[in-house]
């Protein structure tokens, strides 16, 4: 079902269970508009919240989708609204926060805003008509847009308020180091510096292109092999690239987990069984191996020929970590996803660094910043919903009507069963 009629549907599916859900809930008997909630400053009612709900539905449209049952359905409508009614809540007491800061929003800033927003429905939902299409759809008017601009300004003064003055202790990064450890640690690893040589991205589907990569890349390892320096080469082999910045990213020292290594000592059999799971997998796909299938073509015939090469690749690149000597360069050179790869082996590492985060900076920096994304976590984490906690306290937010509990304490369930 496409977008538009789905959001139709559901904000039809929408009204049915709010009328089902009050005239129940109050024995068939209710107010015109509904009190939803109040607050010190005022008070929210069904009418106010009518095209929020419509609005967040839609938000909601692919979970409601997915629903297997209309109790499933209906149940999570229920929570929808309620959410709707503590959004627009939340809207009102920062927007009135963020007023008593001296930060308002003008007339103009708003009006600038809701070009945004009708600029990005264009191109979002260009199939659907854009603002216009989606509006219609779903029933929001300019005062909807309005409401809606006010909210995507207070929301972009939301991460400076909430985390401006969030303290990340030095016992929260303890705490946290002293949990997951293992990330901060270094274990045994080898060191390994590369020269890659790609096929143009236009010639991937392509043997020939293949071929004269190979060739290429071959004729770097016999320079190599001859005694020349790598970075020599290296710088050779970027300058001639027919993809500079993909050579450019592989040319830099890689560490590899030592312990990943060990299984492909033996890389024959590695290798064997890999084949044999290709070989299953064309079987009970009905379709044919394709080396160096299209990226832009069959995307079945695609996704195998990426699963082999990378399986297969990994393989390679470990064993020769194994096998060769610090400082020694692979013998041969070993196809990848986009090209042909010339391995070094620069070093090797035996020992296991704690890299604890009061004597090294980076990590403590690291840890922080992930304790402050978790916070955070684009506007839900725990220090967003203590601050909105606060507000709620503050400006005394009474909720009166709860649509879930509605629907919970209903006959409704059993008329849907």
């Amino acid at each position: 079902m496409k977008l538009f009629k789905r959001l139709v549907c559901l904000s039809i599916t929408l009204v049915m269970i709010l009328t089902s859900i009050v005239s129940l809930s109050s024995c068939g008997t209710r107010e015109k508009d509904l009190v939803i909630a109040t607050y010190s400053f005022g008070q929210l009612k069904e009418s106010d919240l009518k095209q929020w709900q419509s609005y967040m539905t839609a938000l909601y449209g692919d979970q409601l989708s997915a629903c297997e049952t209309e109790l499933e359905k209906y149940e999570l409508l229920s929570k929808v609204y309620d959410e709707a009614t503590r959004y627009w809540a939340q809207i009102q007491f920062l927007a009135k926060e963020f007023e008593l800061m001296g930060v308002t929003y003008s007339e103009n800033d708003i009006s600038n805003m809701e070009k945004i927003i009708i600029a990005q429905f264009a191109e979002t939902y260009k199939e659907q008509g854009g603002w216009d299409g989606i509006s219609k759809d779903l029933g929001l008017d300019d005062t909807f847009l309005s409401q809606f601009a006010l909210s995507q300004l207070v929301h972009a003064s939301l991460e400076g308020f909430v985390m401006g003055n969030y303290e990340i202790t030095n016992e929260m990064i303890k705490d946290y180091y002293d949990k997951n450890v293992d990330q901060f640690m270094i274990v045994p690893s080898y060191k390994l510096d590369m020269i890659y040589v790609p096929v143009a991205e236009a010639d991937l589907a392509k043997p020939d292109a293949w071929a004269a990569a190979k060739a290429e890349a071959e004729a770097y390892l016999q320079r190599l092999q001859a005694g020349e320096d790598f970075e020599t080469v290296k710088k050779d082999a970027i300058a001639n690239s027919k993809d500079k910045l993909t050579s450019e990213n592989y040319a830099t020292v890689s560490e590899i987990n030592k312990a990943s290594c060990e299984r492909y000592y033996y890389v024959d059999v590695v290798i064997e069984s890999i084949e044999e799971d290709l070989a299953k997998l064309l079987k009970d796909e009905k379709i044919n191996f394709v080396k160096y299938a299209d990226p832009k073509g069959d995307a079945k015939e695609y996704s195998i020929w990426f699963q082999y090469i990378m399986l297969t690749n990994e393989a390679y690149v470990k064993n020769a970590l194994l096998t060769l000597e610090d400082g020694q360069i692979h013998n041969s050179v070993i196809e990848f996803i986009s090209g042909y790869e010339i391995i070094k082996k620069v070093s090797t590492s035996n020992d296991v660094i704690f890299q604890d985060p009061f004597e090294n900076e980076e990590v403590y920096k690291e840890i922080k910043e992930i304790l402050y994304k978790a916070a955070w976590d684009d506007g839900a984490g725990p220090a967003v919903n203590a601050v909105l906690d606060k507000l709620n306290k503050k400006y005394e937010l009474n909720i009166l009507f709860s649509y879930e509990e509605a629907f919970q304490n209903s006959d409704i369930k059993d008329i849907i069963k």
